[in-house]
């Protein structure tokens, strides 16, 4: 078996969370200028390399890695798991590990748009004027915020996902892709929109029941 070099260099961010999202992040922390140390699966998943980042441990390990390691992302699947994000999350700050970051240079920010501690913001994703990110969301490529928009902690934002001005996204929402969302509506805590949805004042009673199905998956 081949011994595992570990980067343990200023830029250097362990990936907490193995799976595709994980796999996505890898060109995107490479892309902002960071370096994916490697993967800390949990403990029932394959210990296996994502996008060529070797693993170094499990959620357990966290502890042990921490001398070597400051820096960490929460790379977990976010579909309907919110709930162990905002878990990882909290150990990561317990253990002192800072929350980094990651924002394709080719998305878009306009003037006064705040960004939260641990975000994954992909290439070709737009935030208008005035928007503000929580803590760990994630909006993959092409999503666009129009202005005055807010995500509350641990949102998901499929690709091509399209909300309107003013826009409030509570805490744990989950849109899938390509999803609309008309101007000025609010999605509550842990909503979740599967692909290819508008939302309007008339259609978003029929998915106001997505905060009941947090960890069934």
């Amino acid at each position: 078996m081949s011994e595992i070099v570990m980067n343990k260099g200023r830029d250097a961010v362990l990936l907490v969370g193995g799976g595709s999202l994980c796999a996505a992040a890898v060109p995107l922390l490479q892309a902002a200028g960071l370096v994916p140390a490697g993967v800390i699966h949990g403990p029932r998943c394959d210990f296996a390399a994502e996008a060529g980042v070797p693993p170094l441990g499990r959620d357990a390990d966290l502890a042990r890695l921490r001398p070597d390691f400051s820096r960490a992302v929460v790379t977990a699947p976010h579909k309907q798991a919110a709930k162990l994000r905002r878990l990882l999350h909290d150990a990561l700050r317990e253990l002192g590990f800072t929350l980094v970051s990651a924002v394709h240079p080719d998305a878009h920010r306009e003037r006064d748009v705040l960004v939260g501690a641990g975000n994954l913001i992909f290439a070709d994703a737009s935030l208008a004027a005035g928007c503000r990110t929580g803590t760990g969301c994630v909006l993959r490529a092409g999503a666009r915020l129009e202005a005055g928009c807010r995500l509350e902690d641990h949102v998901h934002l499929g690709e091509g996902a399209h909300l309107g001005e003013g826009v409030i996204v509570e805490e744990g929402a989950h849109l899938g892709r390509e999803v609309r969302v008309d101007a000025g509506l609010r999605l509550e805590k842990n909503i979740f929109v599967p692909d290819n949805v508008h939302l309007t004042h008339r259609t978003l009673p029929l998915f106001s029941a997505g905060g009941e199905r947090e960890g069934s998956a």
